[in-house]
Formats: C-alpha cells, sequence, structure tokens
C-alpha cells in the first residue's frame, strides 16, 4: 500500500511539472500604451528579456497561461509567432521571420564587425540539441578536457557532497590553470557561471568555446599563457542542471522553455527562479521577483532555500573572487549592479570602465537593470556577489545577455558560434580584471595621417584593479616610407584612467597619397604585450572648403516647424542648428530645413561633406536624417560614420540617426561617388516622429563641404628634440594660451606653426621667426570649441614639433 501511494505521489508530481511545461508559448507584443513595465512585472511575468520600448510594448515568449494573466489584467497584444517551441527547431521558420527583421548595414562600405575574427577550437562542435550540448554531451565534453589537458584544467568536482539538486544531482566546477590541481593563494581568482536559467543554452555553448580555447592556445598565444599562469580560472558550467535536462527531455530537438529549478513548491506549482533566490535585498520588493510561486520569477519561500544557490554561495564564500561573469541569454546586454534599484554602486566608475572595456568589440548595451532592460531585479546573483562582503570580499560581477533578440533563447544553428565568438573578448578582460592591464587603440577620430601634422594618436584606458605602469609602444611596419621618432610611454595611470597620446613620425622618402600606412601598437604590463596592427591611410590632401556654415543665422536655410537656432548647446559660439529649439520634439512629424542654394563643386579627387551632431531620438521607431540631391535629381539619405539602418517603421533600411548620442560627434559624408566637376549638390536635414516618445531631438554644428585633392610628399626631418621646445601656457586652455617657441642652442630659423582639430581639419595658423631664438604667439581660444588641438610647428622645410592642445569650457 505504502508503494502505491509513493507511485500515486511521484506521478501527481510529474503531471503537476508537465502541466506547467506542456502548455504552448508564443512570442507576442503586448501593448503598453498608458500602462507600466511594472504592471506587467507584478504579474509575475518574466520581464526581463525580450524587447521592450518604453511607453510602446514588450516584445517577449509567453505560455499561454500568461498570456489569459496578461488579457485579465486589462493589457492587449499581437501574436507575433505562435508556438515557439516550433519556431526554435525549424530552422526554415525561424529564417523566415529573421528577414524580417532590422537588418543589413545601410552604407556597405563602411564599418564592419568590430569583433576580433577568433578561430574556432579544433576540439569545439555543435551538440546534438538543436545545435546545443545536452548535459551528458556536457559532462563528456569537460572529461575529455582533463584527458586532453591534464597539466591546465582540474578534473571536474562536485561544490559540496552534502548540496544536491532536488533531483539528486551535484553541481560541478572546473579549474583552468597552470597547476590545475592546485589552489594556488598568492593568484587572483575569477569565476564565469552559465546556465541559472534552463532554457539559456548559449550561456554554456560559449563557456565551453572559451574553455577549449584557453587549452588549445596555451602554448602559442602570450596572452592565454599569461592570464593561465598568472590567474585561477574558475567554472560552473551548469547551475540549474535539472531544469536543463528537463528541457531535453521534453524537447530533445531544442526548444524547451522551462526556466526555473524544479522544486516542488507544495501547491501543484514547480519551480523557483534561482536568480531571484540570492540572499542580498531578497525580497525587496514585488516587481524585481514575484512572491507567487506559478510565477517565471518566483524568489521562493526564504533567500538561499535552494541547493543551486546554496551550491554558488558555498562556492564564493569558500574563494577571493575578483570578479565573475554570470552569463545568460539573450538580447545583446551586459548588466550589472545594483539590480534591486536605480542607485548606482559606490564602485560604479569601475563598473562603467569594465563594461566599456568589455563591449568594445561587440558592442552589447551595457548599464545598471534599469539602464538596459528598463526592470529592475532582486534577490539576483550578481547583487549578492558583489553586495555581500561580510563572508567574503565584493566580486565585481555582471551578466552578459548573449544573443540577438531574433534568435531568442534557441538561436539558429548557424549563430551559435558567433555568439559564442561575440563573447570570448569579455571573457578574456575578465580573467585580465585582477592584474595591471589596460587596452590601447588607435584613435578613430584619427582617420589620416596628413602631411602637415606627421603623428600616430592613440588612446589608452586603463581597466585593471591592479596600480603599475602601462608601456606603450608603436613600431612601423616600413620604414622604408616611414619612422617612429619617440620612444615607447610609459604611464601610471589611477584607476579607471584614459589618456589621449600621440608618437611623431618622421617621413624617410616620397609617400604617395592614399598609401596605407601600417604599424605595430603594443601595450605592455611587464608580464605580457598585446600586439596589434593598426592602419592608417597617408593624406596629403589639399583641402578646400567651398561651403561653410557654423549657423549664427539662418538666412541661407528654409526651415519647416520648429528648426531653428538655439544657444542650449553648441560647437561653436554663439548658437547651433536644432530641430526643437527649447523643448522636446512634436508627435506625428515631418519636418525638414533646406539649404536655399546649391552648391557647386570644381575638380577633386573626393568631395566630403562634414559636420558636428548631436542626438536624442526614440531609437527604432522616429529617426533623424541628411538628404542630398544632385543637380535636379531624387533626394539620397547619406550615409555617415554614425548612421545605423532604419528599422521597418523608420525609413526601411536606409541610413538613419536614432537613439542617444549625448556627447558631440563629427559626421562625415562621403560623396565622391555620386558627385563630379560641376554638379550642384542640395542639402536638407529631416526629423520625423510619430505619436508616443518624443526627447529632445537632432543637433547640428559647423557644416563644412569640402574638395580634397593629392600631393606628393617628399621627405621631411625631426630636428633632435633637444635643439627645440615649445610650451603652450596654460594647457588645457579655456580663454586664451600662449605659445612659447624655443630653441635651445644658438641659432635662428624661420617656418610656421599650424593649429589643427583632432580629425586633421586645420583651424588656424601663423609665421614662425625664430631668428632671435625664440617667439610667443598669444592664442585666443575662447571662440574654439572644448576638445582636443594639435599644434605642428615647421622650420626651415622641417617638421620640428607636434604637440596637444586641450580645450576645455
Amino acid at each position: 500500500m505504502r508503494t502505491i501511494l509513493l507511485l500515486l505521489l511521484c506521478l501527481l508530481g510529474s503531471l503537476s511539472i508537465f502541466g506547467q511545461t506542456s502548455a504552448r508559448y508564443h512570442r507576442a507584443q503586448v501593448h503598453l500604451e498608458g500602462r507600466s513595465l511594472q504592471e506587467l512585472a507584478l504579474l509575475g511575468l518574466e520581464v526581463d528579456h525580450g524587447e521592450y520600448v518604453p511607453q510602446r510594448h514588450l516584445t517577449n515568449d509567453f505560455s499561454e497561461v500568461e498570456l489569459h494573466q496578461i488579457t485579465l489584467a486589462g493589457f492587449t497584444y499581437d501574436i507575433l509567432i505562435p508556438d515557439v517551441q516550433d519556431y526554435y527547431h525549424n530552422p526554415a521558420r525561424q529564417q523566415a521571420y529573421r528577414s524580417e527583421a532590422r537588418g543589413g548595414e545601410p552604407c556597405p562600405a563602411g564599418a564592419t564587425s568590430n569583433v576580433t575574427p577568433y578561430p574556432t577550437p579544433s576540439n569545439f562542435h555543435l551538440g546534438s540539441m538543436a545545435g546545443f550540448f545536452t548535459y551528458q554531451e556536457m559532462l563528456d565534453i569537460l572529461d575529455s578536457m582533463r584527458l586532453l589537458y591534464p597539466n591546465l584544467i582540474s578534473s571536474r568536482q562536485v561544490v559540496s557532497p552534502s548540496i544536491v539538486t532536488h533531483q539528486g544531482r551535484p553541481i560541478y566546477w572546473l579549474r583552468i590553470s597552470d597547476n590545475p590541481d592546485t589552489d594556488e593563494a598568492t593568484e587572483p581568482e575569477v569565476l564565469y557561471t552559465a546556465l541559472h536559467h534552463a532554457r539559456e543554452p548559449n550561456s554554456l555553448s560559449q563557456m565551453i568555446y572559451y574553455m577549449w580555447y584557453l587549452l588549445e592556445h596555451y602554448e602559442t598565444d602570450p596572452e592565454v599563457q599569461f592570464l593561465v599562469a598568472n590567474t585561477e580560472l574558475y567554472f560552473l558550467p551548469c547551475i540549474n542542471p535539472d531544469g536543463y535536462i528537463f528541457n531535453q527531455e521534453m524537447e530533445p530537438d531544442g526548444g524547451g522553455m522551462w526556466r526555473k529549478n524544479l522544486r516542488d513548491n507544495g501547491n501543484g506549482t514547480t519551480g523557483v527562479d534561482l536568480n531571484r533566490n540570492y540572499g542580498h535585498e531578497w525580497a525587496f520588493d514585488n516587481f524585481g521577483s514575484s512572491a507567487n510561486p506559478s510565477s517565471a520569477t518566483y524568489r521562493g519561500p526564504e533567500a538561499f532555500s535552494e541547493p543551486e544557490t546554496q551550491a554558488v554561495q558555498a562556492f564564493c564564500n569558500a574563494h577571493t573572487f575578483v570578479a565573475c561573469l554570470n552569463y545568460h541569454t539573450y538580447g545583446n546586454l551586459l548588466i550589472y549592479p545594483w539590480g534591486y534599484s536605480d542607485t548606482p554602486t559606490d564602485d560604479a566608475p569601475t563598473f562603467n570602465t569594465l563594461a566599456d572595456v568589455m563591449t568594445l568589440q561587440n558592442n552589447f548595451l551595457a548599464g545598471t537593470g534599469t539602464s538596459t532592460v528598463g526592470y529592475t531585479t532582486n534577490g539576483d546573483s550578481d547583487d549578492w556577489m558583489y553586495g555581500e562582503t561580510t563572508t567574503k570580499p565584493a566580486i565585481f560581477s555582471m551578466t552578459p545577455e548573449v544573443g540577438s533578440g531574433d534568435g531568442g533563447f534557441w538561436p539558429v544553428r548557424e549563430d551559435i558560434i558567433p555568439n559564442c565568438r561575440a563573447s570570448l573578448w569579455m571573457n578574456l578582460v575578465t580573467a585580465h580584471t585582477p592584474h595591471t592591464a589596460g587596452v590601447v587603440q588607435a584613435d578613430p577620430a584619427q582617420r589620416e595621417i596628413a602631411s602637415t601634422s606627421l603623428y600616430f594618436r592613440y588612446q589608452l584606458q586603463r581597466f585593471g584593479l591592479t596600480e603599475g605602469p602601462l608601456t606603450v609602444s608603436l613600431s612601423s611596419l616600413q620604414e622604408d616610407l616611414l619612422l617612429v621618432t619617440e620612444e615607447p610611454r610609459v604611464f601610471n595611470l589611477a584607476a579607471n584612467a584614459a589618456v589621449l597620446d600621440s608618437f611623431a613620425l618622421s617621413a624617410v622618402a616620397n609617400i604617395v597619397p592614399g598609401t596605407e600606412l601600417r604599424f605595430l601598437l603594443q601595450l605592455s604590463n611587464g608580464s605580457f604585450t598585446r600586439t596589434d596592427t593598426v592602419t592608417r591611410v597617408f593624406g596629403g590632401f589639399l583641402r578646400t572648403d567651398i561651403y561653410t556654415n557654423n549657423f549664427t543665422n539662418l538666412t541661407p536655410w528654409t526651415p519647416d516647424q520648429g528648426w531653428d537656432l538655439t544657444t542650449e548647446d553648441f560647437v561653436s559660439a554663439p548658437t547651433s542648428l536644432t530641430d526643437s529649439p527649447g523643448a522636446d520634439y512634436p508627435n506625428n512629424s515631418i519636418t525638414t530645413i533646406t539649404l536655399n542654394e546649391a552648391i557647386t563643386v570644381g575638380e577633386a579627387q573626393e568631395y566630403r561633406l562634414q559636420f558636428w551632431s548631436k542626438w536624442n531620438i526614440e531609437a527604432f521607431y522616429d529617426w533623424a536624417q541628411l538628404q542630398f540631391k544632385i543637380n535636379d535629381g531624387d533626394w539620397i539619405p547619406a550615409c555617415g560614420r554614425y548612421t545605423v539602418s532604419g528599422s521597418a517603421v523608420q525609413a526601411p533600411d536606409q541610413p538613419v540617426w536614432e537613439g542617444q548620442q549625448a556627447n558631440w560627434v563629427e559626421e562625415e559624408i562621403d560623396l565622391t561617388t555620386y558627385l563630379l566637376p560641376g554638379d550642384a549638390v542640395s542639402l536638407r536635414f529631416l526629423l520625423v516622429s510619430d505619436e508616443f516618445v518624443n526627447p529632445d531631438g537632432f543637433y547640428v554644428d559647423d557644416l563644412v563641404l569640402q574638395e580634397r585633392n593629392m600631393e606628393t610628399v617628399g621627405t621631411t626631418t625631426l630636428l633632435p628634440r633637444a635643439a627645440f621646445s615649445v610650451h603652450i601656457v596654460p594647457n588645457p586652455a579655456r580663454e586664451q594660451s600662449q605659445l612659447r617657441f624655443r630653441l635651445s642652442e644658438d641659432g635662428s630659423s624661420t617656418g610656421h606653426w599650424q593649429l589643427y582639430q583632432a580629425a586633421g581639419q586645420l583651424v588656424t595658423q601663423g609665421p614662425l621667426d625664430l631668428r632671435n631664438g625664440y617667439q610667443e604667439v598669444d592664442l585666443a581660444t575662447g571662440n574654439l570649441p572644448a576638445g582636443v588641438y594639435w599644434l605642428t610647428a615647421q622650420a626651415d622645410n622641417q617638421v620640428i614639433t607636434t604637440q596637444e592642445l586641450v580645450i576645455i569650457k
């Protein structure tokens, strides 16, 4: 009788779980007009994934039960994809849906992905579950790693024999190190986790990819050697084995939608959201987690009620982790504390810096929960890892959400490796975080090296938590053309500090304008040197400004309603152009401002339109655009450095400006392929809005249409620095600065000096008269916009110095 009763109870429990998980899921767009995301959160719905557009909608995968709740709460919705389980393991259907998504680069010749094309590890192969690994495949892979690389990775071990899941499974961990079977107390520790949520398999795939990458490249890659030899890298590959295996059993071809663990809640419901069960500010409110056991975000009866989170707690308390990445999917986001509230942490500058560096390649949207998904969460892993400091030190813990919205929780096989590759740089940066570490890049504002200003500019950002010197060096790969004339620079930067600096160059032969110059840019912390090959085009352009407009008046323009000058913000005083001075732009409007007379161009090898701009425009819906037409032709949308491809509800697949660009940037439009000598080009700006969100709008200043012609450039030589000096006082400058030129030895010289904007545009110039050995020049800077400028001096046909001037306001 007892046996029969026990079997009956097990059957009822299985039916309870099956009832919750066998319901169909649909991708639905829930309308939010006049409603808040918090109202949906109070229903216990998962609102931290999907596409959220403030005041408009939330698009996510919901069960039929959840959609019924949404209806009862008075919301309306549209079904975008019925039966997402079928969609997830049907590549043809998924590809059809993807074809309707926001697509393509609007400028075919423009920027490409910044993600380094890391080679796929030879041992990495896709799994049998729609390209993802089954639980047993994961265990077999981890065992294979140990078998092949016993000197680099530990065997998989359980966190604690006394902590097992509700179905009796342990939580496994591994360590990658040059002494993997020894916990070396002197080495900093870093942690990576995956699969808190059972339906997010790409979180595991990227981890396996990263682990194979470290193991296979240890012998040949100096970066991997440094990290593995000086850091203990720990991995918890599957936090939620019960839920993951349940999805595998329910949907062996992929597409399982179970999220939580398999706790029997005792009331006919199953599961706790493990990422709401941690102890820091657990149950802070009912928005960021739910007290309802049937909810997808059910936080459990108490903090750390679940064996899975207890295992993570015990593992962290037994170690001294400096940084951690808790991987999830999806959204292409990087989220960091605080999750439970909108307040920044005490270490917000460090989180900001780490996030900026981690997203350099993949361009993930980074920030707190509110600034990324528009939503707070409480009881999550990041808040506890960082916030709990009595049982362990604070951990700089962050959550990457890997993968785009159209791929969802189960992206197509073709996207798995690109998603893994997009995560690799974040993983490497995290491993560098405990050390003396920085990142150096060629300054993106310097797109060419001009003959009148022979220098290479770079940016250095410190992100490592350990103080120490960082050495930047530059060498030419074409020393028959160009030499770097300065020694490596050593920087001892404060935490989170950045610097913009340059290396002087010297041409040793005639260089044909347009020649691609190649350099090795290196950064060393004394133990590891990162080397990148960077290129810049040798300019030698003779620039002729055939049209300029600083927007001090609107006489040359015909504006629609709204467009006018503003004193709110500008690059060159006293005004700039904007669509709605002193106010947000209006709803349901299409406004333009058109140049009255077309500009006739002469003969040139290139035609470039440049202007400074900033904007705050509702993403995905509203948009700004510059249009031009040649002679009496049609209006053509202009593609710039900062334009993106218009969505289906904007100007589909056309270049537009949208979203937020808070600081002024120099936009550039290449019109070379459109113009012939004698053509007349007309210009107009336009802003288009709908009936919902309407922020500040679009700003323009200092518009220039430039003709460029190339000239052959001869040899230049740098005089010894000991023979010449220039001091800029004060520097940084506000209203005025003085240029003090000196010859340190007896002698005389004449020539000229020039001041350039960071992008290479000449600002002003003057004669250089050193016949008495010195000269002082008063330079008015009050009318120049804030930014970085470069002073170049030439004497007796020789480049003798290039120095930086910073203007602040």
